[in-house]
């Protein structure tokens, strides 16, 4: 029975690593799509998500990030004067919207 119980953990585990998501890590997009600081990957477990957050304010754009979350919450939300949007993906590194129009 042990044995049964400890095989499956390393097949779960395994799956977990090798499954695992990759998605761009940036916590701070600028206007010309690319990322503020080094832009990393970020490893997610089985069935968790790429996303872009996008904060917005009086139809400006304030904040752009990008990262892995276990949960997609793909909705726009307002609160106060400040709305948030989350766009969620589910294939490696697709979480690279373009979020700013290209300039010319």
């Amino acid at each position: 029975m042990n044995t049964i119980l400890v095989t499956g953990y390393f097949i779960l585990l395994y799956i977990n690593i090798v499954g695992a998501l990759r998605c761009n890590y940036c916590s701070k997009v600028k206007t010309d799509n690319t990322c503020q600081y080094k832009e990393t990957i970020c490893n997610t477990g089985v069935m968790n998500y790429c996303y872009t957050k996008i904060v917005s304010a009086a139809f400006s754009i304030k904040k752009v990030s990008r990262g892995c979350s276990s949960v997609c919450r793909s909705i726009s939300a307002k609160k106060k004067m400040f709305q948030k949007q989350m766009l969620c993906c589910i294939k490696d590194r697709c979480n690279n919207h373009t979020i700013w129009p290209k300039e010319k």
